[in-house]
C-alpha cells in the first residue's frame, strides 16, 4: 500500500482569545508582512503535513497492535517502553511527536517494519 501526501497550503490564524499575549501581538505584527506572512503559512502547512503522517503511521501501530490481540500495557513491555507512555502516544488529543526510535520499537514489538520509499510530495507552492 502506497500513500501519497500533499500538502496543502491555506491561511492560518492563531485561535482567538479573549486577550493578547505578547506572543500574540508580536505574532500579529509579524503577519502584517506579506513575505512572513507567506513563510509562516508554508511553515504551518509542512508542519501539519507531519502531523497527518505521524497520526498514519501511529493509527497502524496501534490497528497491528489490536489484530494481535495485544493491549496497551503489552505493547509497552515488548517494547521496553513505559505503560504511560504508549497510552498518551495513543490517546493524545494534539499529535504526539514520538522520536524515531520509539516508532520503530513500538512496530517491532507488533512485528511491523518502516520501509524506506520515495518521500511523499513536500509542497506544491511556488516559493519566490
Amino acid at each position: 500500500m502506497s500513500v501519497t501526501y500533499k500538502l496543502h497550503v491555506t491561511d492560518h490564524q492563531m485561535p482567538r482569545r479573549t486577550s493578547k499575549t505578547g506572543f500574540d501581538k508580536y505574532f500579529e505584527k509579524q503577519m502584517r508582512s506579506p513575505s512572513s506572512a507567506r513563510a509562516y503559512t508554508e511553515a504551518r502547512a509542512e508542519v501539519d503535513l507531519i502531523d497527518r503522517i505521524m497520526r498514519d503511521i501511529l493509527q497502524g501501530i496501534d490497528d497491528a497492535r489490536q489484530e494481535r490481540g495485544m493491549s496497551k500495557a503489552e505493547l509497552a513491555r515488548a517494547a521496553g517502553m513505559r505503560e504511560e507512555i504508549v497510552r498518551r502516544l495513543f490517546t493524545a488529543r494534539e499529535t504526539p511527536n514520538p522520536t524515531l526510535e520509539t516508532i520503530v520499537r513500538m512496530m517491532v514489538a507488533v512485528g511491523r517494519t518502516l520501509v524506506g520509499r520515495t518521500p511523499p510530495v513536500v509542497s506544491t507552492a511556488t516559493r519566490n
